[in-house]
Order: C-alpha cells, then structure tokens, then sequence
C-alpha cells in the first residue's frame, strides 16, 4: 500500500508536465496562426469565401488568376459578382470560366433576392 501511495506523486508530476507542454505547444500553435491571420486578411477572407462558397481547387486558382489580370485582390471577385463576370469576359475562355460565369450567376440572384 505504502509503495503504491509513493509512486503516484511521481505520475502525476508527470502527467501535469505534459499536460503543461501540450498546453504551451497549443498556445504557441494559435498564436502563429493568429499572426497569419493579421499579416494576410485579404488572403484569409478569400480562402473563408471559397470554401464557404464551395469553389474547387482548381476555380480558387482561376479566381487567383483572374484577380491578377485584372489587378484586384481575389477576395473582390468573390464578394462582386458583376466583378467576376467583368473579369471572366476580360479573360481567356475555358471551362472553368464557363463554370465561374455559372456560379456568379448563381451569387448575383441570391444577392437580388430579399
């Protein structure tokens, strides 16, 4: 009994040191994604959209192209509708342009709606 009592301070010495390092090692973890966050807001809230909005792999990239064309920030084109047809028709056609014009299409009636 005596050595059973003995060894469980050591455990749980130990069991608070971890819990301790998992603790900083999460904290340290948010932090730098928090300052990630701060240093590209344009670039977080593109990403937010897109994903939200359900826009492939492959459409983020055209957006991101598009938006370079047309020398705005990718998140504009996702929050403007009429932007994103403005550039789609200032750019190459190609399926993914026929698919964006679909989906912003698609925004600019919801947007209309009440």
């Amino acid at each position: 009994m005596t050595l059973a009592l003995a060894g469980a301070p050591y455990w749980l010495v130990v069991a608070l040191l971890a819990a301790l390092s998992a603790g900083s090692t999460a904290g340290a973890a948010w932090l730098a994604w928090r300052r990630a966050l701060e240093a590209h807001p344009h670039e977080h809230a593109f990403r937010s959209i897109a994903r939200r909005s359900g826009l492939s792999r492959h459409e983020r990239e055209h957006v991101r192209s598009l938006a370079s064309g047309a020398g705005v920030p990718p998140v504009a084109l996702v929050l403007s509708p009429s932007a994103l047809v403005q550039a789609i028709r200032s750019g190459p056609d190609s399926a993914l342009s026929t698919r964006l014009s679909a989906r912003a299409a698609q925004w600019a009636n919801a947007f209309d709606q009440p």
